[in-house]
């Protein structure tokens, strides 16, 4: 085993070394060119900073891309894992101990791009929060051209929706089976009637019980188009049931989440709190 210490060479405060450990160059104009490789069975690349400097960033591995760069595609860090192992991360991130926020991981754009990207499932199982929301899809009437959205239903008390259409028998009645886990998901259901075809009086003859309702025409025969709403009730919406209204966190007093849709300056907005603000170098204060 082979171990190599060096510390603080290069030039306080002089761009790209900032009295860098090691400074290594690959060749600019070779397209395989690495300044730094590394290969290990644990950890090819390592880094580490203890948190003991006074500057104003701790960075424990800094990525960069030159804005020169004429490459197709541009990474500041560039992550990928290949194990044959049960479980790969391409990036994991972890963020804890801050006395105000906490960020697994974050991301910004401030051009017409996006600041997160997931090409495929993406899973999470704690709350999201969102100013909007829609689904995206190819246009079924031109999906080789267009994009079809959609926004989601907003609800203040986690609503749950479900409709269909029925038929009442000769004697005016039908029967609507809902899914099986209906009852056990949701509580304090509503009812919507509407006839199709023809004008007719329809009613909730029978409400929701064992997973299924009933609902009576004073005609037979009667196309009728109905809605039922439920608030959930499982397990998690119970533990985690969504507070309207709430006063912002006290760091956020006074900003906005879309400050530009208020007709507020950036700096009023969260984002001005929230984007890490490195500074040149993450030179550390004159001893």
């Amino acid at each position: 085993m082979s171990q190599v210490h060096v510390s603080g060479v290069g030039t306080y405060s002089v761009a790209p070394y900032y009295q860098a450990g090691i400074v290594a160059d690959g060749s600019p104009t070779v397209g395989s060119g690495c300044g730094v490789y590394g290969e290990s069975g644990w950890r090819g690349v390592y880094g580490r900073n203890p948190g003991a400097g006074a500057g104003s960033d701790a960075i424990g591995v800094h990525g960069r891309l030159e804005t020169g760069s004429s490459y197709t595609n541009g990474y500041g860090v560039k992550a990928e894992a290949f194990g044959t192992g049960p479980t790969n991360y391409g990036v994991f991130g972890n963020a804890s101990g801050g006395t105000t926020n906490n960020y697994g991981v974050y991301g910004t754009n401030s051009g017409t791009g996006y600041a997160g990207y997931f090409a495929g499932n993406v899973r999470i199982t704690g709350s999201i929060t969102k100013g909007s929301g829609t689904f995206l899809i190819d246009h079924p009437l031109d999906p080789e051209n267009k994009y079809l959205y959609h926004s989601f239903v907003e609800s203040p008390d986690m609503m749950n929706v479900y409709n269909g259409n029925v038929v009442t028998d000769a004697s005016g009645v039908a029967a609507i089976e809902l899914p099986d886990y209906f009852e056990a998901l949701n509580k304090d259901f509503r009812y919507q009637l509407t006839t199709i075809g023809q004008p007719a009086q329809v009613w909730v003859s029978q409400e929701i019980s064992g997973n299924r309702f009933e609902v009576k025409s004073d005609k037979p025969n009667v196309k009728v188009s109905w809605q039922v709403t439920g608030i959930r009730h499982d397990k998690y919406a119970d533990a985690h049931r969504v507070v309207p209204e709430v006063e912002k966190e006290a760091q956020f007093k006074g900003h906005y989440l879309h400050a530009k849709e208020w007709g507020k300056p950036q700096s009023k907005s969260f984002d001005a709190i929230t984007t890490p603000k490195e500074t040149e170098g993450n030179k550390p204060a004159r001893q």
